[in-house]
């Protein structure tokens, strides 16, 4: 899954009607956050054509609103792939709010070919503390969410000493597509009914770290 063949797929959306921002650096994306606050805005589609590393140490919980599309290049021609990286654990104090990198609050949202590296060194399982416990995404819709419709593809994780998702709260969700490569307790964290699934692990990893 992935490569070349998937890629196309979306790139073909580049030619749509509301124009992709290309993201070419990590001082584009930093600065883009800072005029933000740290959201990706609704209506926002991001492309990320570069095997570049965005480091995103000192943020927690960058929010991604409705309607928001974020593009990599992980599969074309070899491409490794942006990938957005932290160096920072989670604080007892503020554990609930700093661990998710990315927090997905809206509907119609697309996340794929893209990296996300976290802070736990590969290979360390985490002990699901409030210091291990981070997620590269949470899904954690506004309790007023009819339905969901998350794409997350064709993308990978690692480092993540909890898990590289967690489905924290939607509602009626209509599909979640879930294609990862990962290093973490779990791919995925806190999944529910009603969420289609399309999976690619490595044998040493589990799915779900608990229902």
């Amino acid at each position: 899954y992935g490569g070349q063949g998937f890629i196309t797929e979306h790139l073909s959306n580049l030619t749509s009607d509301v124009p992709f921002e290309i993201i070419e650096n990590q001082s584009h994306f930093l600065e883009l956050l800072s005029i933000t606050n740290d959201r990706i805005e609704s209506g926002s589609k991001l492309y990320f054509p570069n095997d570049i590393r965005i480091d995103l140490s000192g943020k927690f919980g960058i929010v991604i609103e409705e309607n928001v599309t974020m593009l990599g290049s992980r599969g074309i021609d070899g491409k490794i792939g942006t990938v957005f990286h932290t160096k920072n654990y989670s604080s007892p104090e503020n554990y609930v709010k700093q661990k998710p990198l990315f927090l997905v609050t809206g509907n119609n949202v697309t996340i794929s070919s893209l990296v996300f590296e976290g802070p736990s060194p590969i290979g360390d399982l985490g002990d699901f503390g409030w210091k291990e416990g981070r997620y590269g995404i949470e899904v954690n819709h506004a309790s007023n969410a009819l339905e969901s419709n998350i794409e997350i593809s064709n993308n990978e994780f690692y480092g993540f000493g909890h898990a590289g998702i967690s489905i924290e709260k939607t509602f009626t969700p209509k599909i979640l597509k879930i294609m990862a490569e990962q290093d973490s307790r779990a791919l995925i964290a806190k999944i529910g009914p009603q969420v289609l699934l399309m999976t690619s692990l490595s044998a040493s990893m589990s799915l779900v770290s608990y229902l």
